[in-house]
């Protein structure tokens, strides 16, 4: 690398430091963009999972596990007693700390945006 004898220590150590600061942003970007698209197919599932409670089927799988007539090595995650309970309520917190963020980064680009009305 061929040091421009004009650029300063503190220049290049400020370019250095953005562009450090620049890639991790970049990479956490990539990393929500596919979190959110994968979120967004879940819905489907949530949608179905919500079903599931809601139909009186999860009861009814829950007594017959609970009567020992499910297979012993069949996963049973869904029929704890508090995992689909637990599951939504982390799905609501979620989607709360999603808004949250969301104002809290709208009020900050209008705070430091320059105004768009003036030449």
């Amino acid at each position: 690398m061929v040091l421009d004898s004009s650029m300063d220590d503190k220049t290049l150590a400020r370019i250095q430091e953005m562009e450090h600061r620049f890639d991790h942003v970049r990479a956490v970007a990539d990393a929500l963009d596919k979190t959110l698209s994968d979120y967004e197919e879940a819905q489907r599932r949530i949608r179905e999972l919500e079903a599931y409670q809601a139909s009186g089927r999860w009861l009814a799988d829950f007594e017959a596990d609970e009567r020992g007539e499910l297979p012993k090595g069949l996963p049973r995650g869904v029929l704890s007693e508090d995992g689909l309970d637990t599951l939504f309520t982390d799905l609501a917190d979620l989607r709360a700390r999603m808004a949250s963020l969301s104002k809290a980064s709208e009020k900050e680009e209008d705070t430091t945006l320059p105004d768009k009305r003036c030449p």
